[in-house]
């Protein structure tokens, strides 16, 4: 999602209602085109005028040059959750005399009808092959280089193999995804890999229900939510 002014960023977030949406989109890349002070000034004070009945701020991971924005929000929010007992130690190192409370994440389970699982599995792996899923943002932090060699190096030995990748990735991060796809494309046809592009919840779901193994190769999270609802 990419917005070209703070103003549109905001009606989004006033349309779906929610502020957590909200950090996600300003901590994507999408805004790094913005002046830093500028993007972060504005944010808290249309979150200020906008205080509902408080504000719940979430906090995943620190992040160094995204600590200016994190310490605003830490000290406008009323309350910052964290999602697990882990992050406590990390958080309260960077933010300290700030209420907060531990909510693991929960994930809707989707049960999606027996035959339109067999025609999706027959549609990837027509040959029987084992199906290896990898579901997130395209992006470099998200472990995709990483991803793509270890698939080269399966390939090697394995054959029978299909790969596929669900989910998007920023105009800012297009280079890593194009550079990702030549890695995989070396060695291995194009009639094994699948990159799905945006999907939706149900369609994500019916793509775990059929993959052999799933794949997180991130290199940090704060709690997977595609993994968990993999399992």
């Amino acid at each position: 999602m990419h917005f070209n002014q703070i103003s549109d960023l905001f009606n989004y977030a006033n349309i779906e209602g929610t502020f957590w949406k909200l950090y996600i989109l300003i901590l994507g890349p999408g805004l790094q085109k913005f002046n830093k002070d500028f993007a972060i000034d504005n944010i808290i004070q249309n979150i200020q005028k906008d205080k509902k009945p408080g504000i719940a701020h979430t906090f995943h991971s620190f992040i160094e040059k995204e600590y200016p924005f994190q310490k605003r929000m830490t000290e406008t929010a009323d309350i910052t959750t964290l999602l697990n007992k882990a992050k406590e130690a990390e958080f309260k190192k960077y933010f300290t005399n700030t209420p907060y409370e531990i909510i693991p994440n929960m994930v809707n389970s989707h049960h999606n009808k027996e035959e339109e699982l067999l025609n999706l599995k027959n549609e990837l792996a027509p040959n029987g092959e084992k199906i290896l899923l990898y579901v997130g943002r395209l992006e470099k932090e998200k472990g995709i280089y990483s991803l793509a060699h270890s698939i080269n190096e399966l390939y090697k030995t394995e054959k029978n193999i299909k790969v596929v990748i669900v989910g998007s990735h920023t105009k800012i991060s297009t280079e890593h995804v194009t550079k990702m796809k030549e890695i995989l494309r070396k060695p291995i046809n194009d009639n094994k890999i699948k990159f799905t592009g945006w999907i939706s919840e149900e369609q994500v779901s019916a793509y775990q229900q059929v993959g052999d193994l799933q794949i997180a190769p991130s290199y940090t999270e704060a709690f997977s939510l595609a993994m968990a609802k993999g399992i």
